[in-house]
């Protein structure tokens, strides 16, 4: 009983103690929760607190230091993360390094939200900020280092530095001062704009920036005026500011954080579209890779050792051995005429999009048995020029390779570039081979698109390569709409330009001096010369200037061995007819009939089908390079068929001493009236087979006539075949050597002169400069060096050479500037699409207005009224306006280089 008690106290005991500590413990966290919440609901105070204490601490140094610079450029740390510069560079960078040009949009217009985020989401930038306020006693002790840097890198040329607040150009600024206070509140700091003069592309990518904008608010641009144009780019970019940035987190690792000036230094540093900020300085990298040196190679063991890995490639290895020794003397030669040091070795990537399987041209495995060979000649010379140059190339035949060498940026699906080492830097692709890049790469094609250099065997027009200006016009090709700079097309041949009817000749008594003109009869010494207007180019349907001139090597010399015996072949009474398929023959025995009533007709078809052949035709089948440029040697006349158009063998003929019988076309060519042609991104017309050989070579070399014509045939042939005759050298042309024939009768004196039929002597091999070894190398050396699409300058070729010209109602620049023996240069459309750049040349516009237009920049000349280009895809040197006056940028040439200027290397 006793022990009942017991435990029941004992319970009672037990119980109060743990109702007393369950209410103590109660209490306890209920103070704990009370405190916690005061505390969270305090953090406003607590802010203000330090805001203020911050603001007391300013104020005191202000006090200390009245002359120190206030303002959000004291260090480096506003608008960009601190890991863009290094920190040796902190002391050298100054706050009032701006330029005083007027900036493309300003945030004094921008609403309070924009200019003073005062959120969670800007916290670091607030660290930033306080970080430069405590460094400018820092800042205050490098000031005598700071003057004495200054002085040296400016030569002593820059304001006088006090405290670090100088400036470094030649036109000082007030600094404006700016509360510290207010930076801490997170007010956006001025970032003034340097000049966007050679820079058209920046005000454009701000623009693509927005774009999203744009569509969702369906703003018709076109139907704006330039004014509004301006004022809603700016507005726009004010808004991507805000909001934009924040869409993909790469903007911020690269330093973006809603200010205008991490903004454009984004574009300016990462993208390279905008004038680099006065005051950046370059990364180290920049400056390493501008001093870096690459040499010129002339050992062809490496590249033999990639190409021998495949079969695709066996066709161009092959004619690169058969080429190696005027390979290696061109560039040795080319080495010592300009300077080839201090160039960047530049990471390459080859991809022959029509050797690919998937392609299903199978032109590697026909290129032993008959198969087109052009596209190969031009690939296999551009594989040795850059391997000569001393660049890393990559090559790829597959898609396989392609993916293999990509795949590090496959899978990017950012807005911006992949940092670290870029995987290339050029690349060089055909038209097959872009839809595949683009398809490969997906998302990261646009970081790419500015390194494409397309071969393109007959070039893209502007209207053809802007998407949507090819759909508003109706044109329907599977090979435009790329939307590149049209100068990013290369073409096999060159535009053209024209020379004028003016002329020396010579005559049995001396070299005379006078000036004929065609059609016309003169008279020296007794001797009656009349001079055949069928002898002078007509004006050609050439490729347009907008394109670049890539070209290729005719090849002329074999080895050592073969150069030294191949002068003692004797020439026969022999003709060799341009055709390897026996498709090409067909319909053409008439005209092969003329032929063979004078010389044999001999010809090198492959297979067994000789359907169309003439039984008295001597095939030799397809023979090897080395056996074709006997073979050539022995020959007096190449007969051109009509087909294949613009072909590298009748330049390789000529250059073997042949004359060249190339097939008129009348009407011209083009996809309006041949098959061949449509689709393709062109409106050009050729006049014959071979345009380039008609205008730039002529006769004596090239004869082109009407072949349904037997009696003008006929007459080429007997005169190709005299050898009474002499010649006259045009003054002005950009080939040496090249001759026109004209007539001297010396027969009887003051007999009637003879009709126009041209003889001809044995012509000498001929060879334009720009398509010898040497010459392709300087071409694509000086293009690889200046051509730049990637950044917004545009300085190349230099503006010293731009001749500015007035194309009339009606006509094109291409058209101007061949008339007066000048290039079209599009490059230069861009100096040309301002009222103030029009001034300089005497051009008032009364009202101005822009247009997406191939016809543009041009004006009125009766209103005074000018239209500029506002979409830079469409300049172009072949449009043409009934009503207005085209502006023309033309510039001179090299002789012989008619594809660079003579200041352009």
């Amino acid at each position: 009983m006793g022990s009942l008690f017991l435990w029941k106290l004992s319970s009672q005991k037990l119980g109060f103690f743990l109702v007393s500590f369950g209410f103590i413990w109660g209490m306890m966290l209920l103070h704990f929760t009370i405190q916690q919440r005061a505390t969270h609901e305090s953090s406003a105070q607590l802010r203000m607190q330090i805001l203020d204490l911050s603001k007391r601490y300013i104020k005191a140094l202000a006090e200390e230091n009245q002359s120190v610079m206030d303002g959000p450029y004291v260090g480096t740390m506003t608008a960009y993360g601190s890991h863009h510069v290094s920190p040796p560079a902190l002391a050298f960078v100054f706050p009032d390094r701006r330029c005083q040009s007027q900036p493309i949009f300003s945030l004094d217009e921008a609403p309070d939200e924009i200019r003073c985020h005062v959120n969670v989401t800007f916290a670091f930038g607030y660290l930033k900020k306080t970080l430069a306020v405590l460094l400018d006693n820092i800042m205050q002790r490098l000031s005598k280092l700071e003057n004495k840097v200054e002085n040296i890198m400016y030569n002593g040329t820059s304001a006088n530095l006090t405290n670090g607040t100088g400036t470094p150009g030649p036109n000082a600024i007030v600094p404006e001062k700016v509360n510290m206070a207010d930076l801490l509140k997170g007010v956006q700091e001025t970032c003034e704009l340097p000049s966007l003069d050679g820079f058209p592309h920046c005000e454009g990518k701000l623009k693509e920036r927005v774009s999203a904008i744009v569509r969702r608010n369906q703003i018709q641009e076109e139907k704006r005026s330039l004014f509004l144009k301006v004022k809603l780019i700016q507005q726009l970019g004010k808004r991507w500011m805000k909001d934009m940035w924040r869409s993909d987190p790469c903007y911020g690792n690269y330093g973006v954080d809603g200010s205008k000036c991490s903004f454009f230094i984004y574009l300016s540093e990462v993208e390279n579209w905008c004038p680099r900020l006065p005051w950046r300085i370059k990364s180290v990298s920049e400056e390493t890779d501008r001093n870096s040196q690459l040499e010129v190679r002339t050992s062809f063991d490496d590249l033999y050792h990639v190409m021998s890995r495949r079969e695709e490639f066996r066709w161009m290895m092959l004619r690169i051995k058969r080429m190696e020794e005027p390979w290696v003397s061109a560039v040795r030669s080319l080495a010592t005429k300009q300077n080839l040091q201090h160039r960047k070795r530049r990471k390459i990537l080859v991809h022959l999009g029509l050797l690919t399987k998937e392609s299903g041209f199978k032109i590697a495995e026909n290129a032993f048995s008959g198969g087109p060979l052009g596209e190969l000649v031009q690939w296999s010379d551009l594989i040795t020029t850059l391997y000569l140059l001393g660049h890393h190339i990559r090559i790829s035949a597959s898609l396989a390779e392609l993916k293999e060498i990509m795949k590090k940026v496959m899978d990017n699906k950012s807005s911006c570039p992949t940092k670290g080492d870029k995987v290339v830097e050029l690349i060089y692709i055909d038209i097959v081979g872009l839809a595949q890049f683009k398809k490969t790469l997906g998302p990261s094609w646009v970081h790419y698109q500015c390194m494409l250099r397309v071969l393109d065997s007959f070039g893209t027009e502007p209207e053809f390569n802007h998407a949507h200006y090819a759909q508003s016009k109706g044109h329907k090709t599977p090979w435009g709409k790329w939307n590149l700079n049209p100068q990013q097309f290369n073409t096999m041949f060159r535009f053209s330009e024209r020379t004028k009817a003016s002329f020396h000749f010579a005559a049995p008594g001396g070299i005379y001096g006078k000036r004929v003109r065609r059609n016309s009869y003169f008279q020296t010494d007794g001797i009656q010369v009349y001079l055949c207007q069928a002898l002078l180019p007509r004006r050609p349907f050439a490729h347009t200037p907008d394109n670049s001139f890539l070209g290729f090597v005719v090849e002329q010399h074999l080895n050592a061995s073969d150069v030294r015996h191949i002068d003692d072949i004797k020439r026969q009474n022999q003709s060799l007819v341009y055709g390897k398929v026996d498709n090409f023959w067909k319909d053409k025995k008439k005209y092969l009939d003329i032929i063979h009533s004078y010389m044999e007709v001999h010809g090198t078809v492959h297979g067994s089908s000789t359907l169309h052949l003439p039984a008295y035709v001597k095939n030799h089948g397809i023979l090897s390079g080395r056996d074709l440029q006997f073979l050539l040697r022995e020959t007096k006349l190449f007969v051109g068929l009509s087909f294949p158009y613009e072909g590298p063998a009748p330049l390789e003929a000529i250059a073997n001493g042949c004359a060249f019988l190339n097939p008129r076309f009348d009407p011209p060519k083009s996809s309006k009236n041949t098959d061949f042609f449509k689709g393709k991104p062109t409106l050009r017309e050729l006049t014959s087979q071979h345009p380039y050989a008609e205008v730039y070579i002529g006769r004596p070399h090239v004869w082109t006539v009407n072949i349904e014509d037997p009696a003008e045939v006929e007459s080429a042939i007997k005169a190709i075949l005299s050898q009474k005759v002499k010649t006259a050298t045009p003054t002005g042309r950009t080939a040496p050597g090249n001759k026109y024939v004209i007539i001297v009768n010396s027969a009887i004196k003051g007999s009637k002169p003879l009709k126009c039929v041209s003889a001809c002597p044995q012509t000498e091999p001929y060879l334009p400069y720009e398509f010898t070894c040497e010459g392709m190398l300087q071409r694509v050396n000086a293009f690889i060096e200046n051509q730049d699409f990637c950044h917004g300058q545009v300085m190349w070729p230099p503006l010293s050479s731009m001749q500015v010209r007035l194309a009339p109602m009606g006509h094109s620049c291409k058209q101007v500037c061949q008339e007066e023996q000048l290039i079209c240069e599009p490059s230069f459309f861009q100096h040309l699409n301002k009222d103030k750049d029009l001034a300089r040349y005497g051009l008032d516009c009364k009202t101005v207005e822009s247009a997406s237009d191939i016809v543009v920049p041009a004006f009125s000349e009766s209103s005074g009224h000018c239209v500029f280009q506002s979409d830079l895809l469409l300049f172009s040197c072949a449009g043409a306006h009934p009503s207005l006056t085209r502006i023309c940028p033309c510039r001179d040439y090299m002789k012989g280089q008619v594809a660079l200027c003579k200041d352009c290397l």
